[in-house]
């Protein structure tokens, strides 16, 4: 659904990716800590970068400001579809994954700007297991009253 899908890219892009994701990736290594590990089936990937208070900031606003009533709007009008958390979910998992090779030394990439794409990518595409994360946190701000 076009009308549900076309403010993801600038939600990712803007305030989900690390600054320097699109145009300055080879600035990443030393800039933050990441490691990558593959253990057990699993991939373990650990960082110290987090959107700042700004990118936090914008996405509260964003929330509250377009997605929320968007979403209210859509269900009002029997547009919205049951599964839309999924929907957005997955498309905010494509949008970084489509963008580009998200493999270190395939393109713009490096190990560490890779890694925290990738890890967020997924933070945005998956529900955790258990708990919750910003994501979780985001998609219970914008859900529509029933």
């Amino acid at each position: 659904m076009p009308a549900l899908l076309a403010e993801v890219k600038s939600t990712f892009h803007n305030i989900l990716a690390h600054p320097l994701w699109l145009y300055d990736s080879d600035m990443v290594p030393g800039r933050w800590q990441v490691s990558a590990r593959l253990a057990d089936g699993c991939l373990y990937i650990d960082s110290d970068w987090a959107p700042g208070v700004l990118r936090d900031a914008v996405l509260a606003v964003k929330a509250e400001r377009f997605w929320k009533p968007w979403l209210a709007h859509l269900a009002e009008h029997d547009m919205l579809p049951a599964d839309w958390e999924e929907v957005l979910r997955l498309a905010l998992f494509l949008c970084p994954t489509l963008v580009m090779n998200l493999r270190a030394g395939a393109g713009r990439h490096n190990p560490q700007s890779s890694a925290i794409g990738l890890s967020q990518a997924i933070l945005c595409g998956a529900r955790p297991l258990a708990g919750e994360d910003r994501m979780v946190r985001f998609f219970e701000s914008i859900r529509p009253e029933p």
